[in-house]
């Protein structure tokens, strides 16, 4: 992924309270990137106020929105949801963003009822539609990046050819890296190899009518993880995607939208083919299958816009964890870790904007979902004294067995906005958001050598509720300069909280295994951005974002919550050779949850304050060719970020070091 593939990534710091969909074109100046892996998605995203990513390695950032990820937040990729197959989430969504996505769309959680089980954010990731004018009929791009820490090396290509009624594309890209190091020069677990390709088939009959059909694959080799005790040496997945959309200048229908998709992944994970072995060796086979669509429409109302749809998902997700005593002999079953889990999701959908006056807007909203989640494989009995099956596992930890379980979610919203000038508005949202347990929560049965290292999910479990209370304001008066603020505040009843067995209410013993209970909580934060222009070649920006979130039953903080973290940058020079320096930072994280004693230590501990300093320089001698070098933390620091990925089955908690100082080139055309 290059430099003007991630733009659009980046500047979606613009879009965050307005939730607008924003895209690189030729003409505009794209700001350098300075990330030492682009190739994974979410490390871009990871640069936008108030969007964080917990690293385990050197690709498959898990995005974090509000200080919350995982199923908390809903992430679609080129119109389908695929699910990772890791159960300690070595795989998040992004890593399967097919090659050459050019748009992305990042919504905060209860602005909308349009997306179900989602109260923390939306993530949207797709490919731009190839437009054919001036008697054009292909269009061809290439792009290419390499970098020195750890070696990082990249490419793609894509190719449209097609006219007004209908297109063929295709496309592939291809990323490699070895381990890098931090700034005291020590070797981070890192390397990796990607291989992404796919194509897409689109039928245009009219300017506003397009069917699309994509298919995309996604494959992986030897991904290895320093802030894990596992690595992948295989992760595949396959999505196809069909979509109809037609958008209508006038009449009753403003927009008729269908879109269905299929989504496999096979995962494989070990702890012995890319790293030294010790012990008894594990290695962990998943699967994970997830099929869904939605259609909505739009209608032209004489009170305003009505919305209506309906949308369903199913997702089937496997994982058997195995021992040996050699490589080639790691086949006794230790833990049916997912039991042949199936959960169905089928909703409903309404909104309504509602003009008052010329500069309000009112716009309600309700939703309707019914969730049912089972599985199959809960009584099988691994062989060994201390291997248990997932029912007795449930029995042990909560009194209770797998059973069947369905649920009706209710949600609903109110947004208003307010627009104060000819490019000023403010918005107040308040909503009532639902989420089901998600199939790892509810049904997780990993065994350990010792209790502190089992994983055990809760059959029972509720689901959360979230009441959110967000105000966004927003302005550009157009005199070089404009500015974003924004503040919210989540209560969640029957909060879903993963916490150590300390014989807390609804578990049933004390020996610190990592177990599920439910909980009162509470999450608040704020963002802030600014831009300025001081002249056409001296241009300012800057953000910041701030979470805070607290246990309401037991006084503790919550869990991986971000400290206040930002950044600042400066450009200088012309639209076609300029330079930027940005410097990200970090607060000291305090608010910490690292003593399993009383709370369940997903945190490494206190994260001290950090700041680097990014150079990039940017050529564009054509609208469609851009070169760009730049040096990521350029003084070489040694940091890390406060989120770290929990383990269940090592007890150490690891913090991930980011890259030391990384020089990079990278070049993109478009033909």
């Amino acid at each position: 992924m290059s430099t003007r593939a991630l733009a659009p990534l980046l500047l979606l710091a613009a879009a965050v309270p307005a939730a607008e969909t924003l895209t690189i074109t030729a003409d505009q100046d794209p700001p350098a990137t300075s990330l030492a892996q682009p190739a994974d998605p979410a490390a871009a995203l990871r640069d936008l106020p108030g969007v964080d990513g917990i690293r385990m390695g050197g690709t498959g950032l898990d995005p974090v929105m509000r200080g919350q990820s995982a199923s908390r937040l809903l992430v679609e990729v080129d119109g389908a949801c695929p699910q990772g197959g890791c159960p300690n989430r070595m795989d998040p969504p992004t890593t399967y963003a097919p090659a050459g996505a050019d748009q992305a769309r990042v919504e905060a959680g209860g602005l909308s009822v349009r997306h179900p089980g989602a109260p923390l954010g939306v993530i949207t990731l797709d490919r731009q539609t190839p437009v054919f004018a001036d008697g054009r009929w292909h269009e061809a791009t290439a792009e290419a990046r390499a970098g020195s820490n750890g070696a990082p090396r990249e490419g793609g290509a894509g190719l449209a050819l097609g006219g007004t009624q209908g297109f063929v594309q295709g496309r592939f890209a291809a990323a490699t890296a070895e381990d890098y190091q931090d700034g005291d020069g020590a070797d981070v677990a890192s390397s990796y190899t990607t291989k992404k390709g796919g194509g897409t088939v689109g039928w245009t009959p009219a300017e506003r009518t397009s069917l699309d059909l994509s298919y995309d694959v996604t494959r992986e080799r030897d991904v290895r993880y320093a802030g894990a005790n596992m690595d992948a040496p295989r992760s595949d997945g396959a999505t196809t995607s069909l979509r109809l959309h037609q958008r209508q200048a006038e009449g009753l229908f403003a927009l008729i939208k269908a879109e269905a998709y299929t989504s496999r992944v096979e995962h494989e994970m070990d702890h012995y083919s890319l790293r030294p072995a010790t012990g008894m060796l594990m290695q962990v086979p998943s699967t994970s299958a997830s099929d869904g669509g939605r259609a909505a429409v739009e209608l032209r109302l004489p009170l305003g816009r009505l919305g209506l749809g309906v949308d369903g998902r199913q997702l089937a997700q496997d994982a058997r964890r195995y021992q040996g005593t050699n490589p080639a002999a790691v086949a006794t079953l230790n833990s049916v870790m997912w039991p042949d889990i199936r959960q169905r999701q089928i909703g409903a959908w309404s909104d309504y904007t509602i003009p008052v006056g010329e500069r309000f807007r009112l716009v309600p909203g309700l939703r309707l979902d019914r969730v049912d989640s089972r599985a199959g494989d809960t009584a099988i009995d691994p062989p060994g004294a201390a291997a248990l099956s997932p029912d007795a596992l449930y029995g042990r930890y909560y009194g209770a067995v797998a059973s069947e379980r369905s649920e009706h979610l209710f949600g609903a919203a109110l947004r208003n906005e307010l627009d104060c000038g000819e490019a000023s508005q403010l918005a107040l949202a308040l909503s009532r958001q639902r989420r089901a347990a998600d199939p790892t929560e509810r049904f997780m049965a990993a065994n350990g050598a010792t209790p502190a290292q089992r994983w055990v999910g809760n059959p029972g479990l509720e689901a959360e509720t979230h009441w959110l209370a967000q105000i966004d304001a927003e302005g550009d008066p157009g005199e070089g300069w404009s500015w974003a603020a924004g503040a919210w505040a989540d209560r969640v009843e029957d909060y879903i909280r993963r916490d150590r067995a300390r014989g807390e209410a609804g578990v049933l013993v004390a020996d610190r295994a990592t177990v599920y209970h439910p909980g009162e909580a509470l999450l608040a934060g704020a963002t802030l951005r600014g831009e300025a222009t001081a002249t056409t070649w001296l241009g300012f920006s800057g953000d910041a974002a701030w979470t805070w979130g607290e246990d309401r039953d037991s006084g503790l903080p919550l869990p991986q919550i971000p400290p206040l973290s930002g950044a600042a940058a400066v450009r200088v020079g012309p639209h076609y050779l300029f330079g930027r320096a940005t410097v990200r930072w970090s607060a000291r994280a305090t608010r910490v949850d690292d003593d399993p004693a009383t709370g369940s230590a997903q945190d490494a501990g206190e994260t001290p304050v950090w700041a680097v300093l990014d150079l990039a320089l940017t050529w564009i001698p054509h609208p469609d060719t851009e070169l760009a070098v730049g040096l990521d933390n350029a003084f070489d620091r040694t940091y890390a970020e406060h989120l770290n990925k929990p383990s269940a089955f090592d007890t150490t908690v690891t913090r991930v070091n980011e890259p030391g100082l990384n020089a990079w080139v990278s070049g993109s055309a478009r033909f």
